[in-house]
């Protein structure tokens, strides 16, 4: 026959720490929720890897639209030329001109840098309208 205390120790360890079951649900949602904070995570970063990949085609692309805005754009037909960044990696940048409309001399500029030294690299492509030399 149990006596009063051991009847106290039972209810003791039936309250105390967790269920088999509350554990496993745990171990369940932790399973679930991990894959899906790592993939947003990978996605988080190569966002973020092209945002700055983006930033420097950018950037290239703006300082030859600067390059043709001060010469004789009616030389310039187009063209491309590799830049080599401080960190080493190559951009390829290529241009074209098209007069759009003689009497107003209006020019149409298209700039397009891609990254040689990414596999994957998407190219960057902006377009401009430059007005007569002088204006």
């Amino acid at each position: 026959m149990k006596s009063r205390a051991n009847h106290e120790n039972d209810a003791d360890r039936r309250t105390a720490g967790f269920s088999l079951i509350e554990v496993m649900v745990a171990a369940l949602i932790v399973v679930m929720v991990v894959p899906l904070l790592v993939a947003l995570q990978i996605r988080v970063l190569k966002m973020n890897g092209e945002a700055a990949q983006m930033d420097i085609a950018v950037w290239a692309a703006e300082a030859k639209l600067e390059a043709l805005t001060t010469a004789d754009i009616a030389t310039l037909f187009g063209g491309s030329e590799e830049i080599v960044l401080a960190d080493g990696r190559k951009l390829l940048r290529t241009w074209k001109t098209d007069v759009d409309n003689p009497e107003t001399g209006l020019t149409a500029v298209e700039v397009t840098v891609i990254d040689m030294s990414i596999d994957e690299a998407k190219p960057v492509t902006l377009w401009f309208v430059i007005g007569p030399q002088g204006s």
